[in-house]
């Protein structure tokens, strides 16, 4: 009785676990091809300016990540009273 429950539980987790990459795969194919990669992109370089990071264009293709470069201090200093 026990191996018949235990293999009725593998068959519904089996296919809640197909179904789940199913879904995944749906959503995620939508979601991607919502904003345009040029958008992507812009939002990107606009980030990294923001923050004195250097992107490259392979990063922007995703093959290479950012690498940082020093940042400026844009805390004034505080004077005493």
């Amino acid at each position: 009785k026990i191996t018949e429950v235990m293999d009725t539980f593998e068959k519904q987790f089996e296919d809640l676990d197909l179904q789940a990459a199913y879904m995944d795969d749906a959503i995620g194919d939508s979601v991607a091809g919502a904003t345009p990669q040029s958008e992507v992109n812009k939002l990107m370089q606009q980030v990294a300016e923001e923050h004195n990071l250097e992107v490259t264009s392979e990063f922007l293709g995703g093959a290479v990540p950012l690498t940082s470069q020093p940042a400026a201090s844009h805390a004034k200093p505080v004077e005493d009273p």
